[in-house]
């Protein structure tokens, strides 16, 4: 039935159209709900991107503030946006990574859930997942901190170290946020376990503790390098900012305790030998910033 509404609106004067506000009001109007106007894709992929982090930044604040309400948050469009990274990264790799150095202080928490789906996505990428698996993975590093929005937030902002039992609170975020991406639907059974075990580490010396037996998925370790690699280069309250190159370099001696030595080596294959936002000191002694 909306595909028939469509092809009445592909048919109408132009003209008349725009004088009654347009395709979209038309198919507001004809009660259409499955079918949504979107802009061509832009010629300048770097712009594209830079439209793409800032609507994915506006998801995460607005499925955190539902979540944060009680209200199970709806999924379609941060996949829509997921779909859309994938597609940058086709075209331009150089693009997304570059925004992921986007540091906001005070919002630290969207950008970091922006930033994490990203590396997520990109990483599924170079680990040569089907396309299905690359949206799946790059959604739970999108969600991975949802959780939080049940935590107290002067445990989430606390500039000091944590208490013995703060700390037990702020664990229970990854079983939080399981609960509640497994009931946003559209989403996968893969992405809401990654979402839940991204703490687990590599050695299962993490948190929440598996059954027996288990295991994490792939998702969850990717997301954990993720997570991880954003974190460390973001200043935070209780923590320094560490140079890409730095944070890798740490991150490698962690290889086959906290991370999966394989998707780390991955990973820091397709950040390069000095990542976006490094800076290098270059022949001539002058001082420069690595952007693609």
């Amino acid at each position: 039935g909306e595909i028939g509404k469509l092809l009445e609106l592909l048919f109408y004067d132009p003209d008349e159209l725009q004088r009654k506000g347009g395709a979209e009001a038309f198919l507001s109007r004809m009660n259409v709900k499955h079918i949504e106007i979107r802009k061509l894709m832009d010629t300048d992929v770097y712009e594209k991107a830079r439209r793409v982090y800032s609507d994915a930044r506006a998801e995460v604040i607005s499925i955190m503030k539902e979540s944060r309400m009680g209200r199970v948050p709806k999924a379609d469009r941060a996949i829509r946006l997921m779909q859309e990274m994938s597609e940058i990264f086709i075209r331009e790799r150089s693009a997304l990574l570059g925004l992921t150095m986007i540091k906001d202080y005070d919002e630290y928490t969207f950008n970091h859930c922006v930033n994490v789906g990203i590396l997520s996505l990109a990483l599924g990428g170079a680990l040569k997942l089907k396309p299905n698996a690359q949206v799946a993975v790059g959604l739970a590093g999108f969600l991975h901190d949802i959780g939080k929005t049940v935590t107290p937030r002067d445990i989430i902002s606390k500039p000091g170290i944590l208490t013995e039992e703060e700390w037990d609170i702020m664990k229970l975020h990854p079983v939080e946020g399981w609960r509640i991406v497994r009931l946003m639907e559209g989403v996968s059974e893969f992405t809401a376990t990654s979402v839940y075990q991204h703490h687990c580490k590599f050695n299962l010396q993490g948190y929440p503790t598996l059954k027996e037996g288990e295991k994490a998925n792939p998702g969850a370790h990717i997301v954990a390098i993720a997570d991880c690699y954003d974190s460390m280069t973001t200043l935070r309250p209780y923590q320094k900012r560490f140079d890409p190159k730095e944070a890798l370099e740490i991150m490698a001696r962690r290889a086959g305790t906290d991370f999966d030595p394989a998707i780390l080596n991955v990973f820091v294959r397709m950040l390069g030998l000095y990542p976006i936002g490094s800076l290098v000191r270059l022949d001539t002694n002058e001082i420069a910033l690595v952007t693609r």
